[in-house]
């Protein structure tokens, strides 16, 4: 069956009568087809199948839907089809004081940066005790930023300290100045005389009190003195004497005949030996005995007398092989051995000590703690009044330092002002000026580290008109998107923020070459050139009546 486009002159159902120039369309083919007469002769214009109907392409689009009225738009996208389903808008509330209004693209999101206005500066007011001594801080910059500026007056816990600022991480640091400050000291009160020594911090105020001393007794003898300190304790390890054997020099009638004997170990296990000399009273070679630690020896006789030199002992000693590993025997001082030795009761060596007693001298310490730097660095050293440092020290348990103070706090108010605005990091945070009824002239006090407050960023000023301008003004935003006031809207009205949302309902058009044509029970389509599913290049035509 036919359907005539546009009827010229009735015609045969099964052979059209056609004009030059007239469009048939036969549905009697397997495909349909466009019959049209050109020159007297027919002509058959074969047509593709879409898959469905024929659509052209239809952009995505986003309306807006604010509260507040006039400041609602409508985004659509400027290649039509579903790809501008990836763009999306959002209006960033900037979270800044004076924010300016601005566009950024980054591939298909358009994020539009909102003006704002009314920023408020945080500040803050000290209330110190005292009087006259009270600043405002306020940020130089309005907006909730300021708000993390904090403001700190630190004492110096020192003595002596000078004023001064610095910034860190956002906290401006007043470091206070103080005066009258007091060196911590300690003075030794050992037993004895001419040994106390007196030791002053270094280090100003009380921070001297944690300086500590420590003179330890090593507990062994031979020990030299040294010193050792470890951050602020400063221990003396003192000198301790060496082992001292014990002697037994002779005091015999006569000349040149003493001895020295003295024993062969050191210490005070020598003091249990003992040398005896026996006058055997009748005709007697010399000869020497050991019973345990005892030494006699039996003076040589000629019947008449004591015929043995000290010289003559001193080998027979010498030649015993048990006395020899008892004692040295040598001639006493001015003796040179040769004179007669005489008898002598059983005499005990003395005087040996085992060592280990403390032999240094204050003289001997203050010079070995001055010669260590990191001492050195801690305290200063001089003997006590009427001390000439000769007496030996003894040992002392750690022992601190005491007495130093810090002093007060001397800074005024408008002291502090000034030192903030010489600084230029704290002041390009903050102006400072003197609080209400503050003339700056009062001392300050510690201030822990305070926040500014009350920064406000202000509220969002911008209107729908604007960012419609601003959309057109941005290269690459515009050609993504057009820009138009929704319905009932006159774009005077301020916006607010929104998250991205992305621009839907874009609709793909039909791919076609030109000259698809296609057909339902209500339109013919054809494609009057070739189509993309971002183009519109399909038209439609009403059927006509049966003829």
């Amino acid at each position: 069956m036919f359907r005539r486009i546009a009827l010229r002159n009735p015609a045969s159902p099964t052979r059209p009568s056609i004009q030059n120039g007239e469009l048939l369309l036969d549905t009697t083919s397997p495909r349909p087809r466009l019959i049209t007469k050109r020159g007297g002769a027919l002509h058959y214009i074969e047509s593709g199948v879409p898959e469905g109907t024929p659509v052209n392409a239809v952009a995505a689009a986003l309306a807006t839907a604010l509260a507040g009225g006039n400041n609602d738009l409508v985004f659509t996208a400027k290649v039509k089809g579903t790809s501008g389903e990836a763009i999306t808008i959002a209006y960033d509330d900037p979270d800044e004081a004076n924010a300016a209004l601005s566009v950024d693209v980054e591939d298909s999101a358009i994020v539009v940066h909102l003006a704002n206005g009314g920023a408020v500066a945080a500040a803050l007011v000290t209330a110190l005790a005292g009087a006259d001594n009270d600043l405002i801080f306020t940020a130089k910059q309005a907006g909730a930023a300021g708000n993390d500026i904090a403001v700190e007056y630190r004492d110096p816990n020192a003595a002596n300290a000078v004023l001064s600022v610095e910034v860190v991480d956002g906290v401006i640091v007043v470091h206070l100045e103080n005066d009258g400050g007091v060196l911590a000291s300690l003075e030794t009160a050992f037993a004895g005389g001419n040994n106390d020594i007196v030791f002053t911090a270094k280090a100003g105020g009380e921070a001297g009190n944690d300086v500590s001393l420590a003179f330890l007794d090593p507990g062994a003898a031979s020990e030299a003195l040294t010193v050792d300190a470890n951050g602020n304790a400063i221990t003396v390890n003192l000198a301790t004497s060496a082992p001292v054997a014990a002697t037994l020099p002779t005091a015999l009638a006569g000349g040149n005949n003493d001895l020295l004997f003295t024993a062969k170990a050191a210490g005070i296990g020598g003091n249990g030996l003992s040398v005896k000399y026996t006058d055997p009273g009748a005709a007697n070679v010399l000869s020497v005995d050991v019973v345990g630690d005892a030494i006699e020896v039996l003076l040589g006789h000629d019947g008449v007398g004591i015929t043995s030199t000290a010289t003559q002992v001193k080998a027979a000693i010498d030649a015993d092989p048990e006395a020899s590993l008892l004692v040295d025997v040598a001639n006493a001082d001015g003796n040179d051995g040769s004179g007669i030795v005489a008898a002598m009761v059983e005499t005990p060596l003395a005087n040996g000590d085992d060592g280990g007693a403390i032999i240094s001298t204050a003289t001997e310490v203050k010079a070995a703690l001055e010669a260590d730097p990191a001492t050195n660095a801690l305290v200063t050293i001089a003997m006590a009044n009427g001390n000439n440092g000769s007496g030996v020290v003894e040992a002392m348990p750690a022992t601190n330092l005491a007495g130093g103070d810090n002093g007060v706090i001397v800074t005024l108010a408008a002291q502090i002002k000034t030192a903030i605005e010489a600084n230029a990091d704290a002041n390009a945070l903050v102006a400072v000026a003197n609080a209400p009824d503050n003339n700056g002239t009062g001392v300050v006090t510690a201030l822990p580290a305070t926040n500014l407050a009350g920064g406000d960023n202000g509220v969002v000023t911008t209107t729908a008109a604007q960012v419609k301008a601003a959309i057109e003004a941005s290269v690459p935003a515009r050609a993504l998107v057009a820009v138009a006031l929704a319905a009932n809207n006159n774009g005077t009205g301020i916006v607010a923020a929104m998250g991205a949302r992305p621009l839907a309902d874009g609709v793909d058009g039909t791919v076609a070459v030109e000259g698809d044509v296609y057909r339902d029970n209500e339109y013919l389509y054809v494609a009057i050139a070739d189509n993309t599913v971002a183009d519109t290049n399909w038209r439609r035509i009403a059927l006509g009546e049966a003829y």
